[in-house]
């Protein structure tokens, strides 16, 4: 057997786990689907006292487009000036939950590893990152939003790596936030050396985790056929200067034990793309300016698409129409209500 078909049956294994009690929601290996699908995508919102009146705008705007089958939210919940703060989270979930259709989240810097700061609160962020996943990922293996969707989900321990396949692309989160992946220097008092310590060893953990499941995906998406992948994250992994970027550029040291990393997480992209050969389209957050590129010369079938956010642009959200059949898979469109 290929190795290919090897990882995609480990896969598939966790279908049984993720599905048992949840029959009628659909399988997360469509490999029957391929129809054209329209998603939804956008992060980094709300960023100020307007934009938070403006979310059900926002959210009425992407409910009522009737091709929308689901919804991707990319990280950032609120701005880094804004505190982490339970009530808001609960706001936040409850936004979630208001979508008529399935939303996947994955978690931002400014919902966890930036919490550390005074402006945030100055809250320890391994504390906040565990009551995120325990708010927002109350069922592992099963979305948020309206209409509940079954997917593959990586682990209990990071239950927002999640991945399902539908007309013919694989979908693939992996857990990858802003301020370098983490590796931003904590401030007092979570800068002691246990502290130290301890963030490192969940950037390794974590990290180790992602690059397994993009390994995972792409072999799921060459077993089954699949004609494109789309993978989804919070950071924007080429803004700002090189030094601040090495949480996506270069492989994680090791940790408490734990080997570095085998990679970076570009360049497992970057070898994983090139030997898929078909279209990959990466969503990212976190620079809040809507933009689209191939950022990765060595692997040009992937197209880069940053959501646009923050407290400076008006509210918007990224429309994905997926068609099988065509040799470009994806189109794109921003829209802003």
């Amino acid at each position: 057997m290929s190795r290919a078909l090897v990882v995609a049956a480990v896969v598939l294994c966790g279908l049984t786990v993720a599905a048992a009690g949840l029959a009628g929601n659909g399988t997360p290996v469509n490999t029957g689907s391929a129809n054209e699908l329209t998603v939804a995508a956008y992060g980094d919102t709300p960023y100020s006292a307007a934009l938070i009146a403006a979310q059900p705008d926002l959210i009425a705007s992407m409910n009522a487009d009737p091709k929308v089958d689901h919804v991707l939210h990319v990280g950032d919940t609120h701005s880094g000036s804004m505190l982490c703060d339970p009530g808001f989270n609960d706001l936040s979930l409850s936004w979630f939950e208001s979508f008529k259709d399935p939303v996947m989240y994955t978690p931002g810097d400014n919902e966890w590893t930036d919490c550390h700061r005074p402006a945030e609160g100055k809250h320890d962020p391994l504390a906040e990152l565990a009551s995120v996943r325990s708010e927002f990922f109350p069922e592992h293996g099963v979305s948020l939003g309206g209409r509940k969707k079954q997917v593959l989900f990586q682990s209990d321990s990071i239950p927002e790596n999640v991945m399902w396949e539908q007309s013919k692309v694989v979908f693939v989160d992996i857990s990858l936030p802003g301020s370098n992946n983490d590796l931003a220097a904590w401030g007092a008092p979570y800068n002691t050396a246990a502290y130290k310590a301890a963030q490192a060893q969940e950037v390794n953990a974590r990290t180790t985790a992602d690059l397994e499941w993009l390994d995972r995906a792409f072999a799921l998406a060459e077993a089954n056929g699949a004609e494109g992948v789309l993978v989804f994250e919070q950071a924007d992994m080429w803004d700002g200067p090189d030094s601040g970027r090495t949480g996506y550029t270069q492989p994680i040291p090791a940790a408490g034990g734990a080997p570095a990393t085998s990679d970076s997480v570009i360049g497992k992209l970057t070898a994983l793309a090139q030997d898929f050969g078909k279209p990959v389209l990466l969503i990212e957050g976190d620079s809040h300016n809507f933009k689209v590129d191939h950022p990765i010369a060595a692997a040009p079938n992937i197209q880069r698409v940053v959501v646009q956010g923050g407290a400076d642009n008006p509210i918007a959200w990224l429309k994905v129409t997926i068609s099988p059949g065509d040799s470009s898979v994806f189109t794109l469109e921003n829209i802003q209500p």
